[in-house]
């Protein structure tokens, strides 16, 4: 990723955080973050001082070289915030992780034994072996004691995990229903013939679930397990056996949460889309009550009557968001009083239009791979396709462009027509005839890994590099491009001088294709989707293969529109559905806040060992920036949902930092172990190599994550 990219991004954070309307977000996020890391120095310092340690510092954040926001001397310890906002410490007499000091420290710790400060004269000789160190040094307490000041700061967290979660509740936190929106082409899902509309009941023995429900089963879930869901569809249960799929690095089944008919208030709708041109503009907080002359109450009938005039201009009559009621209007007004007067500001529903949406092409139809998936009790499954098969011809003729053969295939299941397929199984041609389904529903353009499906038909493939044929008089054919080329990047390019206030990047990263072999997610249909959204005057920069790896062939086309295909969604952005979890009292509060901390703790533990098993790509972790930008979203969805972030986060910070690890506070307690069973600690020696290790070790990784949150370091 180019330089440019980084500094875009960084300037985009920037510019979000100086804006006054997100100020109040920005501060609850800095106290928040904060806190969590003052909770664990707290606990930290506050045992430390009940066992008579000398506390020379509490500092939120690293005062490196000396640079500070501010501090204040306070009996004998300083207090500060640094510059450094990583972490923060409490710097202990005889006591410092920095290996560059911690031998030196030891040292100080004995050299002030003659010159104890309170006066009281030295301690006579004994056995033990910490005499020469001064009493109120760390290293001077006994084994039990500096377990319980190194644990403190873990326990601390711990407990206040609890508390904001059980807060959290008690306030009445805000969950996503368990409905799937969507179902991703060629995933777990899709597979087991999940349908939009869905409403999961339960998952193993969870009754009931919410959707964060699912997404721990999954993520906890070990690939390849099978997961029992039972949904609710048209008024019956159904059971789906589901097999997740590590995609990305992590397990997955491939569905989307369930939204809601208001327009997103952050984006009303995909920038460059048909929606971004309805006349009048449709606006955030908008709510979609018809499409033409037929009333929709939930999104998938919404996306139905999509799918049904996709060719055509669609007419949406949506209601405008009530604005508020004036400062002080309705105090001391009665409920009905108030809900009077909020339905005489609301406004009349408007009548919003929006054009067809062309899907832009280059005209290249890429080369198809076998049958990756068969959805359960679809027409493909009934006529005997299998996993493997390779598309040859529909009757009679070649497949075609791979992506839009599921448009094709649909004009003619609207029809329920019956068609001749031949496949190529085992190096032998094999006729089926299958009856086609008529599509009702919107599905995904592209599953995670690439993956695309026919729905009229139940099948899922994915698309190679390699240049199966180049459309006539299309830029792909003009360009020169032809069957065999082999396409191994794709950069969408803005044009001269669109301005960085205009758009989120001045030009998109480039979009690996990979090869044949490695089967890469971001592949073919992942180009043509961002394709769909690109500035009208951009280009798209491909690179091609050549003979000479050194020189690859550089090819910049102009999309154009399909006169035949079209993009049923149109660009429009819909709220995620979210309802209050309501509770009887504190004490369901607290019991639900348990739970939420356990699984929290858990979650943690789980993602660090699939990632030391390489079940989970360590390019899925996040540094600083990615924990202020969740935070920031969890904050704009309310203050409970940033209590439970922070929840989360305590969590996260409790597990990582009893790792065994020299210099965190889990790798202090295994020597701490070590010197309670052998009677004596390790050698200096040791404990200093040690610890330089373990230093090493965390600041290669806090460079590692810093560098995914930069764009230094490619997450694929």
């Amino acid at each position: 990723m180019g330089t440019h990219l980084i500094f875009a991004g960084l300037f985009d954070s920037l510019g979000w955080i100086l804006n006054p309307h997100n100020w109040g977000i920005v501060a609850q996020v800095a106290l928040g973050l904060g806190f969590v890391i003052f909770v664990h120095e707290l606990g930290h310092f506050l045992v430390a001082k009940a066992c008579g340690v000398k506390c020379e510092k509490f500092y939120l954040g690293f005062d490196i070289y000396g640079l500070k926001l501010c501090k204040f001397q306070y009996g004998e310890t300083e207090y500060g915030i640094g510059i450094l906002p990583l972490g923060g410490y409490v710097k202990m007499l005889g006591q410092d992780d920095n290996p560059y000091r911690a031998s030196e420290e030891m040292q100080r710790a004995k050299t002030q034994t003659p010159h104890i400060p309170s006066g009281d004269l030295p301690p006579e000789p004994t056995s033990d072996p910490h005499a020469p160190y001064d009493p109120r040094s760390y290293m001077a307490q006994s084994v039990p004691e500096r377990m319980a000041i190194i644990s403190a700061g873990v326990i601390m967290n711990i407990i206040f995990a609890f508390l904001m979660a059980t807060l959290a509740y008690y306030i009445g936190v805000k969950e996503m229903p368990c409905r799937l929106s969507g179902v991703l082409p060629g995933g777990a899902a899709w597979k087991a013939n999940a349908q939009p509309g869905d409403l999961v009941i339960k998952i193993g023995d969870m009754e009931n679930p919410k959707y964060d429900d699912l997404r721990k089963e999954v993520s906890l879930n070990k690939a390849k397990q099978d997961l029992e869901f039972v949904v609710q569809r048209n008024g019956q249960e159904k059971v789906l056996t589901l097999v997740p799929k590590n995609d990305l690095g992590v397990p997955m089944i491939g569905v989307t949460g369930p939204q809601t008919l208001e327009v997103m208030q952050s984006q009303a709708a995909e920038r460059f889309s048909a929606a971004d041109r309805a006349v009048p503009m449709l606006l955030p907080g908008d709510t979609i009550l018809k499409v033409g002359n037929v009333e929709v109450t939930t999104d998938v009938a919404l996306k139905r009557e999509l799918v049904a005039h996709q060719g055509e201009e669609i007419k949406l009559t949506v209601q405008p968001p009530t604005p508020p009621a004036p400062p002080g209007s309705q105090v001391g007004k009665s409920e009905e009083e108030i809900a009077a007067d909020d339905a005489k500001r609301k406004p009349a529903p408007i009548v919003v239009t929006i054009p067809p949406s062309p899907v832009k092409t280059l005209g290249i139809e890429m080369t198809a791979t076998p049958i990756t998936g068969v959805q359960l009790e679809s027409p493909a499954a009934v006529a005997g396709f299998k996993v493997g098969d390779e598309l040859v011809s529909i009757d009679g003729q070649p497949i075609g462009d791979p992506l839009t053969l599921a448009d094709r295939l649909a004009k003619r299941g609207a029809k329920e027509e019956t068609s001749k397929v031949v496949v190529r199984r085992d190096k032998k041609e094999v006729p089926l005839e299958v009856k086609l389904r008529k599509v009702t529903w919107l599905e995904d353009g592209f599953g995670i890994d690439g993956s695309v499906s026919v729905p009229a038909l139940g099948i899922a493939y994915r698309t190679t590099p390699t240049v199966a044929a180049a459309v006539p008089g299309s830029p792909a054919e003009k360009a020169g491009i032809k069957a065999g080329d082999k396409i191994t990047s794709a950069q969408l390019v803005l044009p001269q001088g669109y301005l960085q206030s205009d758009i989120d990047v001045r030009q998109a990263p480039p979009l690996g294709l990979a090869d044949e072999e490695t089967l890469h997610q971001f592949r073919w249909p992942a180009v043509v989707e961002a394709l769909q959204t690109h500035h009208p005057r951009g280009t798209v920069r491909l690179t091609r293969a050549t003979k000479d790896e050194q020189k690859p062939d550089v090819i910049e086309l102009v999309a154009v529109d399909s006169p035949d295909y079209f993009n049923a969604d149109r660009g429009i952005v819909l709220t995620n559905e979210m309802v209050v979890r309501e509770v009887s009292g504190f004490g369901e509060a607290s019991k639900l806040g348990y739970r939420k901390t356990v699984d929290s703790l858990l979650m943690v533990y789980s993602f660090l060992q699939r990632v030391w098993n390489g079940d989970i790509s360590p390019r899925m972790l996040g540094g600083p920036v990615t924990i202020a930008q969740a935070a920031g979203q969890s904050a704009e969805q309310g203050f409970p949902s940033l209590l439970l972030f922070l929840t989360m986060l305590s969590a996260n910070l409790a597990v990582v930092n009893f790792l065994p690890i020299p210099v965190l506070d889990g790798g202090h307690m295994v020597f701490l172990i070590y010197e309670g069973v052998t009677g004596k600690p390790p050698s200096e020696k040791v404990f200093v190599l040690l610890t330089y290790l373990g230093f090493a070790f965390v600041l290669t990784l806090m460079l590692f994550v810093l560098g995914l949150d930069f764009g230094f370091v490619s997450r694929w």
